[in-house]
Formats: structure tokens, sequence, C-alpha cells
């Protein structure tokens, strides 16, 4: 019996690998988030320049066409805001930090500092599946109001084109 085995933690390294294999795949994760928010910004500021350039009073639009890409400005200005509030900075934690090993776990028992260190890798995949979850979120409430300003604008040509 292995010093490991008496030790209840046969597994150690095996249980290390992937929680850090699952860490890598959430950082991936969250980069792909920001990338269809980033897109979804762009996006957002084409349509939005040239719904504008439609709304020029110098514009032949009716009134109600006028008052639709009026309100899809609104609901684009809106999205972009979500957008961009779930795009903001904000920490992905990937343990472990260098300065607290070597302050806290230089003279520790090797298993033990590979099971604190495992314990806050855990802890940072909870905390960092909450961000995720809250920067898609925003993703798809920005991604249906941009759906339906899109939808107020093909109605007011629809109407601009009938009319």
């Amino acid at each position: 019996m292995t010093n490991e085995d008496s030790d209840g933690i046969a597994s150690l390294e095996v249980v290390a690998g992937q929680v850090e294999r699952q860490l890598d795949l959430q950082w991936e994760h969250w980069d792909s988030v920001d990338g269809r928010l980033r897109l979804l910004l762009g996006f957002v500021g084409a349509i939005f320049v040239v719904t504008l350039a439609f709304t020029n009073p110098t514009s032949e639009v009716s009134d109600l066409g006028r008052s639709l890409l009026i309100a899809a400005i609104v609901v684009l200005i809106l999205a972009g805001v979500v957008a961009f509030l779930a795009w903001l900075p904000r920490l992905f934690d990937r343990p472990p930090d260098p300065r607290a090993l070597r302050e806290q776990y230089l003279a520790s028992p090797p298993n033990e500092t590979r099971l604190s260190v495992l314990d806050t890798m855990i802890q940072a995949y909870g905390e960092n599946e909450i961000r995720i979850t809250e920067k898609l979120n925003g993703f798809r409430v920005a991604a249906w109001l941009l759906g339906a300003a899109v939808l107020l604008i093909a109605i007011a040509g629809i109407i601009e084109l009938a009319g």
C-alpha cells in the first residue's frame, strides 16, 4: 500500500488533471461568449447607423415608418447597452495564484498542497460558471432585442414599399 493510498487520495492527480482540463474548457467557453458579444455589438452598431440614415427628416419616409424606425433605434440602443454590460471585463478565476502557493504552501506536504489547490480550483470553477451564465443571459437578451429591432425595421420597410 502506497502512502497516497493510506491517505485516501490515490486518485488525486487524476482528479486534479480533470479539473484543470475543465477549467481550460471553461476558459474557451468564456472567450467564445465574449466573441459572440463583440460580434453582436458590431451588428447593433452597423444596423444603428443604417437606421439613423433613414430617420433623417429630409428622407421621404411616412410618419408611421419614421415612428417604427425610431422605435427600432430605441430597441437597438437597449440591445447595445445590454450586450456591452454583458461583455464588460470580469474576473475569470484561474487558480492557483503563484504568490499564494509560495506564501501558504511552500513548507506543506505535497498531497495537502495539491488537495488545497484542487479545492480552490473547484470553487473557482463554480464561480466562473455563474459569471458565464450572466454573460450568456446578457447575450440572449441582447440578441432578442436586436431581432425585435430588425423586425421593426423590416415592418417599416414593408410599409414604405407598400405605401
